[in-house]
C-alpha cells in the first residue's frame, strides 16, 4: 500500500516538472516563443492597418504572411543561441498543436487574401486558430490566464465570422484592432509572465 502511495506521490512530481520544464522551453533567449510572435504580430497587424488605411487597397494583406516568413528564421537563430534542453511529452503536444494549428492558418490566409470579398476573413480566422492553440496551451501548462484569453479570443473570432454578411471596410479596420487587442491578451502578456516566473524559478533555484 505504501509503495502504491510512492509510486503516485512520484508520477505527480513527474507531471509537474513535466509541466515547469515546458513552461522554461518556451524561453528564447531574455525573450520566448509567445513575446517573439506576439510582438511581431501586433506589429505587422498595425503596419497593414496603417497601409490599408493610407491607400484603401486591402492588397496590403499581402504582407501578413511576412509573420512567418519572418518569425520561423527568428525562432530558430533564438532557439539556436539558447541551452538546449530535453524535451519531455508536454513539449511534443504543444509543438503538435502548433503545428497543425500554424499549417491551417496557412492556408486559410493563402485562401483568403485571393479576393477582397474574402479578405475580411483572415483576421477572424486567425484571431479564431490562435485561440485554440493559446488555450491549449494555457491547460497544459496550467497557465489560466492563457486559458481564458485563448478561449475568449476563440470566442471573438467565431462571433467574427457569424456576423459577417458582405465586404465592408469599416469591419476590417474593426478587425484589425480586434486582432491586435486579442494578440497581446494572449501572447505578449503571458509572455511576460512566463519570464517573470521563469526568473523566480530561478532565483528559488539558486537560493
Amino acid at each position: 500500500m505504501e509503495d502504491k502511495k510512492l509510486n503516485e506521490q512520484e508520477s505527480l512530481e513527474l507531471i509537474t516538472r513535466m509541466i515547469q520544464n515546458s513552461k522554461k522551453n518556451l524561453e528564447l533567449g531574455s525573450g520566448n516563443i509567445f513575446l517573439l510572435w506576439g510582438y511581431l504580430s501586433a506589429v505587422m497587424a498595425a503596419v497593414v492597418l496603417l497601409l490599408v488605411w493610407l491607400t484603401g487597397m486591402l492588397k496590403w494583406n499581402w504582407l501578413w504572411f511576412a509573420i512567418p516568413l519572418l518569425g520561423w528564421p527568428l525562432q530558430a537563430y533564438l532557439q539556436k543561441k539558447t541551452e538546449r534542453r530535453v524535451l519531455t511529452y508536454t513539449d511534443k503536444v504543444i509543438a503538435s498543436v502548433w503545428g497543425v494549428l500554424g499549417m491551417a492558418m496557412g492556408v486559410g490566409a493563402a485562401f483568403y487574401c485571393v479576393d477582397a470579398d474574402r479578405a475580411m476573413l483572415i483576421l477572424p480566422l486567425m484571431v479564431l486558430c490562435a485561440g485554440i492553440g493559446v488555450a491549449i496551451t494555457g491547460n497544459i501548462i496550467r497557465d489560466r490566464w492563457m486559458r481564458f484569453c485563448g478561449v475568449l479570443s476563440f470566442f471573438v473570432g467565431l462571433f467574427s465570422l457569424k456576423g459577417m454578411e458582405s465586404f465592408n471596410l469599416e469591419g476590417w479596420y474593426s478587425d484589425c484592432i480586434t486582432f491586435i487587442v486579442c494578440i497581446v491578451l494572449m501572447f505578449i502578456i503571458p509572455g511576460h509572465r512566463l519570464n517573470r516566473e521563469a526568473r523566480r524559478l530561478r532565483k528559488k533555484g539558486g537560493e
